[in-house]
């Protein structure tokens, strides 16, 4: 009995010795811990979330839009959270959702399905109502449901031209694995002018739920920090001949069979690179397709990447660096034939002619802004064997890119300066502020008397003629190692434009120099010559 009694005791002042430890530690929370753990807690519910910067544009010359991006939004909606205020607020959440979901229907038509809307809006799970959503349509969507439509900003990339300069533009998407949660490029200007043109997120303090997937509860955003726009690119490319000049090539590599090729227009003044065109282009609207980001012809700018033997248009350097030196006279230039040529050349000497060769920017890269543009390859001087001479006066033994060999012709049409081309004219600020490209620095090749009789005698080997216009032009024939080349001013009396064209096959270019220059003198209305060729 007394064993009973001593156990009851035992056990009763067990129970007090908790319940004591209990109220001590109830007190510790509800008194001195309550103000660290509201904190607590609310961090837990408090996110920070991202406001995305719009991409800025990038243009051609006349301010045409080749890429620009479009603000939309994805509506959103959280069953629990809702079901919980409309509770609160006495609001019935049958009747309610069913007003919602037919707003959405009213406004974005046969884009969504009102009854499986509903049924997913009555579900359990956070969902997404409708993406893609024009803002204007968001605000009529949302009118009477603020705070209650979760509202998401997403920027959408659009290539307006599709395949028009699409290699050189590139192509931007967010990226999964983006700590930003911006849009980024791939390649092309997009990814090499990135940094400029992504701009910088801004952020905004929301509440979330208390789920796993943290959903912003509609209406507890609050402290935005705006996003910093991203700024426009201006190109110096004119949409309308990079357009034609596409398309000609195009059609010339599938009517003859060619593998490839290049065609690149300068303006011969300033050296701007108005075309610059490949036989296979980039289609945005498939990234993933059999011309999408996975296909390195497809993505690539060959006029500017990919280097190789020059062929016959090289001969250009040993006809100025004779006329340059007064080796010869201008006639020892009409008829310039291999062999021909490497007596030339051989007068001319390798050191006057190695410093020809680096006058006309072989061997280094134009600094076009264009990404992985490469510099082609010239031996070392130092390196010159008996034979090095010989094989470079005719375009062996060297490599250049046909933007390189178009630029060398842009000297001449530009009185012996050369120019380095370029492909980006302008920065343009979010707020409009515009930033001109610096202008590169020029580089005196031969004299202004050189290059004028240079143009004069280069009009009797030109076989690309016009009808009416000069054109003073070097052909090379091709072969197994040297793509079929062609290189010329128009007009040769009072040069506008310089065309440079490569093709990957034994073809005849002529015929597409012709196209290509026929389109320039008419979209530009050109004057004709006023003395033609004899």
């Amino acid at each position: 009995m007394v064993d009973h009694r001593l156990r009851v005791r035992s056990v009763r002042v067990v129970l007090v010795i908790v319940l004591l430890a209990a109220g001590v530690r109830l007190v510790q929370v509800q008194v001195l811990q309550a103000e660290a753990l509201s904190e607590k807690a609310a961090r837990q519910r408090t996110q920070q979330v991202r406001v995305p910067s719009v991409r800025g544009d990038i243009r051609d010359r006349t301010g045409g839009k080749l890429a620009f991006s479009v603000t939309t939004k994805a509506l959103s909606w959280s069953p629990k959270a809702m079901r919980a205020r409309y509770a609160k607020s006495g609001i019935d959440f049958g009747a309610r959702t069913a007003a919602i979901a037919a707003r959405f229907e009213s406004v974005l038509h046969d884009k969504v399905d009102e009854p499986e809307l509903l049924a997913r809006m009555r579900g359990n799970e956070f969902t997404y109502l409708a993406a893609d959503v024009d803002p204007a349509q968001e605000r009529e969507i949302t009118r009477d449901y603020k705070g209650e439509i979760g509202v998401e900003t997403r920027i959408r990339r659009e290539y307006p031209g599709g395949t028009l300069a699409s290699s050189i533009l590139g192509y931007a998407s967010r990226h999964a694995a983006s700590p930003d949660g911006l849009m980024h490029g791939w390649f092309g200007l997009e990814a090499a002018r990135d940094t400029v043109l992504a701009g910088e997120p801004g952020s905004v303090t929301a509440d979330v739920d208390g789920g796993a997937d943290g959903v912003v509860i509609p209406g507890t955003e609050r402290d935005l920090r705006p996003a910093k726009n991203g700024a426009g690119i201006e190109l110096t490319l004119d949409s309308d001949i990079q357009y034609n000049a596409q398309r000609q090539l195009a059609e010339y590599v599938a009517s003859t069979g060619a593998t490839g090729g290049s065609i690149v227009v300068l303006d011969a003044r300033t050296a701007e690179i108005l075309a610059l065109a490949g036989a296979k282009n980039f289609d945005p609207r498939d990234p993933h397709g059999p011309f999408g980001l996975g296909n390195s012809e497809a993505t690539g700018v060959p006029a500017a990447t990919v280097p190789q033997q020059p062929g016959a248009v090289q001969k250009l350097v040993t006809a100025a660096a004779v006329i340059e030196h007064q080796i010869a006279g201008p006639d020892d230039i009409v008829e310039m034939s291999d062999v021909g040529t490497v007596t030339l050349a051989r007068k001319v000497g390798p050191d006057r002619y190695a410093a020809m060769l680096n006058a006309f920017g072989l061997g280094t890269r134009t600094g076009a802004g264009l990404p992985g543009e490469n510099a082609g390859s010239v031996p070392d001087r130092a390196g010159w064997s008996a034979t090095t001479l010989d094989e470079l006066a005719i375009g062996q033994g060297l490599s250049a890119t046909t933007l390189q060999t178009t630029s060398m012709y842009q000297a001449i049409a530009h009185e012996g300066v050369r120019v380095p081309p370029r492909i980006i004219k302008a920065i343009i600020n979010s707020d409009g502020t515009r930033h001109e490209q610096p202008a590169p620095e020029n580089v005196r090749v031969v004299s202004e008397n050189t290059a004028a009789t240079l143009r004069a005698k280069l009009r009797a080997t030109a076989s690309a003629g016009i009808p009416g216009y000069q054109i003073a032009a070097m052909t090379g024939p091709g072969d197994a190692q040297t793509p079929v080349t062609i290189a010329g001013i128009l007009p040769a009396d009072n040069p506008r434009f310089v065309i440079g064209i490569a093709l990957n096959s034994p073809i005849e270019a002529a015929p597409l120099f012709r196209n290509v220059a026929s389109y320039l003198t008419q979209r530009f209305s050109l004057p004709l010559s006023t003395e033609l060729p004899r």
